[in-house]
């Protein structure tokens, strides 16, 4: 007899035998338990291993970015996994830490970023929800908690001399932190200007409305 979920709270994974919250478990509705019996951390830790996750990303990337071909391969996307945070430092091997892969510039239409592999490099999950759409100069500089600065300095070696192809001498890499936080405010700038336009034309298109109805 199929049980209610509601009834159930609990579900035994078959891979690593932990008992855990139904919550942590994909729907299955053909399942006595109305839940499928490997928990999505196991569920995980196999598509990375047949390399399916790497294939969706770099899918995903593509489609967002328009490409017919991906630019960022899935071969790529895997080897990074292997890496550690470019942002706090934590191993991807700890099974505590959720490896991902962060477009540094953005892939929000707003930033027009290039989905390309010198674009793309390996963050934790944490650092990854926490930069969102911020530069990644801006995450060290707010979240120094979280964006370790005695990394500041290795990230930008690898992030800049990824996109030039070429490694940084260390007054470059001082150079280049200082164009960063200038790029950033500048953007920032813009929208601000951007949003204010935006709010004074919509204001300018309410007061019309009204004097037309009045």
């Amino acid at each position: 007899m199929k049980k209610n979920e509601s009834e159930v709270k609990t579900i035994e994974c078959r891979i690593c035998n932990e008992t855990k919250a139904i919550e942590l478990f994909r729907r299955d509705a053909k399942s006595k338990t109305g839940r499928q019996n490997i928990c999505n951390e196991c569920r995980k830790q196999h598509r990375r291993k047949n390399g399916e996750y790497a294939r969706q990303r770099a899918y995903a990337y593509a489609v967002k970015a328009g490409e017919t071909t991906p630019m960022v391969s899935a071969a790529y996307i895997e080897t990074i996994l292997t890496e550690a945070c470019v942002y706090c430092g934590r191993d991807f091997s700890d099974d505590n830490v959720v490896a991902t892969c962060d477009h540094v510039y953005p892939q929000s239409s707003s930033y027009c970023s290039a989905n390309i592999e010198a674009n793309v490099l390996p963050a934790c999950r944490s650092c990854n929800s926490t930069k969102h759409d911020l530069f990644a100069i801006e995450a060290f500089d707010k979240y120094p908690e979280r964006f370790k600065p005695e990394l500041l300095r290795p990230f930008v070696r690898r992030f800049i001399g990824g996109l030039i192809k070429r490694e940084l001498t260390d007054i470059e890499v001082e150079q280049m932190i200082g164009h960063l936080r200038d790029e950033a405010e500048e953007v920032r700038r813009n929208e601000a200007i951007q949003c204010k336009r935006s709010s004074e034309a919509s204001t300018d298109i309410t007061q019309e409305m009204l004097t037309a109805v009045g």
